[in-house]
């Protein structure tokens, strides 16, 4: 038979040996609670949004989609969007003087902001009339066009409240370029002639470009 002491001693064992596996049932339990999740991400989020565009309308037109048109003159490919009002071009004389504008939501040319690149760009040098002759751009070196088809008068000011039109150029050309257009309406009329060459060297911190329309 155990003694007093001996089964003191046997009931103290026994209750730290409950302790430890519980204890250890909790470190485990804790450890596969801690278990990291694999990320859960929702389609579209990846898609970079700034404070100032948010839902706004953009529209963007590539290079390839330029080039598919089949015109030559960059205004008369904006002149050609739902987006864009009535404004004078090349083809019109009556009161027009060889430039082309763009006139989005039919709020006038003066309303609408031209960018390249991110920047004014200058007018078509009637002073302050703020309308841009984008016969002026050439449409052989422009990558991409973004067009804003809404309001920005709150970030760009007053000439901006039909919407924004941002030509990207290219950033780097290497080698040389020619393009020959011609085309007519057909009754024979309103004959159009384009002529570009390009050239240009590019490295890691460089790149010259020029271009001749």
């Amino acid at each position: 038979m155990f003694s007093q002491n001996e089964l003191t001693r046997s009931i103290r064992y026994a209750l730290m040996a409950s302790v430890t596996a519980v204890v250890a049932n909790s470190a485990f339990a804790q450890e596969e609670a801690e278990t990291e999740l694999p990320a859960i991400e929702v389609t579209g989020s990846k898609i970079k949004r700034t404070e100032t565009e948010t839902s706004q309308p953009v529209l963007f037109i590539t290079k390839e989609e330029l080039k598919a048109t089949g015109v030559s003159q960059i205004g008369d490919i904006l002149q050609d969007l739902s987006s864009a009002g009535a404004a004078l071009n090349q083809t019109f004389n009556n009161g027009g003087d060889g430039g082309t504008f763009v006139d989005l939501r039919d709020l006038g040319t003066q309303r609408t902001l031209v960018l390249v690149n991110g920047r004014r760009f200058a007018p078509d040098g009637s002073a302050l009339s703020g309308a841009v002759d984008l016969n002026s751009i050439p449409t052989s070196i422009v990558e991409r066009i973004e067009i804003l088809k809404d309001g920005a008068s709150t970030i760009y000011g007053s000439d901006a409240i039909a919407g924004v039109v941002n030509i990207i150029t290219v950033d780097t050309f290497d080698g040389m370029e020619t393009n020959a257009y011609f085309g007519e309406n057909d009754e024979g009329d309103g004959r159009t002639e384009s002529y570009d060459f390009t050239v240009g060297a590019s490295n890691d911190d460089t790149s010259a470009i020029f271009n001749l329309s």
